[in-house]
């Protein structure tokens, strides 16, 4: 395994405030990925965060850094999971607690509405953005396609966020990185709600999903959330 490599971003991608004021909501974000004051950045993909974090990874502890590291690969628990029609996707989500999801169940098929839903969503999502448009699959830590993709519904102040590992995957050549997705759990009072916030984030979190996949490099990233807006459309 290679070692851990701390990425520079370009300042397009910076959130627009200070250094002082990045730094705060770094250590908000790495304190809480879903405190509230975050959805007053008004930023629609959490991802950000996480390409901030990286950016101002030099001036962050080492104990800010391992709880970035430990929150990218310990993935969250939920009550339940499901695999995806395709096998393609793994969800996870809860029925109780503050993470669950709407419980609407009009198929009484023991399956919330919204999940059932998500699971043809996020297929329909790799179908085009793999099968159709070409882009390569999303990597496990070996360096093959991911054999399932591993969805998390918790309760966000924005959409959706994409984590990647921050460890190289030694097997590929340049840098790349495995992920996992974690989107808004309802989408309750969001600009865009219910099903129609769930499509744009499936699209859009996955592309970055995609993105971290490839060989990164900071001259790369100012196109990231571009490309994964304009996926939102396409």
């Amino acid at each position: 395994m290679k070692s851990i490599i701390p990425i520079l971003f370009p300042a397009l991608l910076v959130i627009n405030l200070t250094a002082a004021e990045n730094r705060q909501v770094v250590q908000t974000f790495l304190n809480n990925p879903a405190d509230p004051r975050l959805a007053a950045q008004q930023i629609k993909s959490g991802t950000r965060y996480v390409l901030l974090t990286h950016q101002i990874w030099s001036q962050l502890s080492g104990q800010e850094q391992q709880v970035y590291l430990r929150r990218a690969s310990l993935q969250p628990i939920r009550q339940r999971a499901m695999l995806s029609p395709s096998g393609k996707f793994t969800l996870h989500w809860d029925d109780s607690g503050p993470a669950a999801v709407p419980p609407e169940d009009a198929g009484t098929n023991g399956v919330p509405d919204f999940i059932d839903s998500a699971l043809v969503i996020f297929d329909q999502v790799w179908q085009f953005e793999i099968d159709t448009l070409g882009f390569q699959a999303p990597p496990g830590e070996d360096g093959n396609p991911v054999q399932t993709y591993h969805i998390y519904f918790s309760d966000l102040p924005y959409y959706g966020l994409t984590y990647y590992s921050g460890i190289d995957i030694a097997a590929l050549p340049g840098e790349n990185y495995t992920s996992y997705i974690e989107v808004e759990n309802d989408f309750s009072g969001f600009p865009t709600d219910s099903l129609a916030g769930l499509k744009v984030t499936a699209a859009h979190e996955f592309n970055h999903a995609i993105q971290f996949g490839y060989n990164v490099r900071p001259e790369d990233f100012y196109f990231y959330e571009m490309t994964s807006t304009w996926m939102e459309d396409a």
